[in-house]
């Protein structure tokens, strides 16, 4: 593996990148869904008590809760976005650790099947699986041992 390596492709096994990533996000707006909903609950319940204390439709009350619940609907938008750009930078970024290995084990038994030359095997030094390269560097080891 070149040390200069340029990333050719943003994804690298896109069937499990962009599910990791599609995962990630579908949690975030369960998540953002949950406290949007329970904050409009909380709000319709004053909204329930002022019409019960007999407050006219028009009162300064329920101006009130109407701009309150724009603002939670503008500060969830916001917190929503903020957090979906967080998390597809994260999904990236562990996608990558998880399928780069993979992929460069997949690269490397290929490689050995067509030149029938045992080699070691290295993974970037962030990624995952880094146990995978040690057992079958093992094997290569031993087999070169034994030649």
């Amino acid at each position: 593996m070149k040390k200069d390596r340029k990333i050719k492709n943003i994804l690298i096994n896109p069937k499990f990148q962009l599910k990791l990533m599609g995962l990630f996000g579908l949690l975030i707006f369960a998540v953002t869904l949950t406290y949007a909903v329970a904050i409009y609950l909380v709000l319709e319940d004053f909204v329930v008590m002022g019409k019960s204390a007999g407050l006219s439709s028009d009162h300064i009350f329920f101006d009130f809760i109407s701009k309150q619940r724009s603002s939670f609907l503008n500060f969830f938008l916001v917190t929503f976005s903020g957090v979906t750009v967080v998390f597809i930078y994260i999904g990236f970024v562990l996608s990558h650790r998880i399928a780069g290995p993979m992929y460069r084990l997949k690269k490397h038994m290929d490689e050995i099947s067509q030149t029938g030359s045992l080699k070691s095997l290295k993974f970037r030094k962030d990624d995952f699986f880094q146990e995978v390269a040690d057992s079958f560097n093992a094997i290569v080891e031993e087999r070169n041992n034994k030649n």
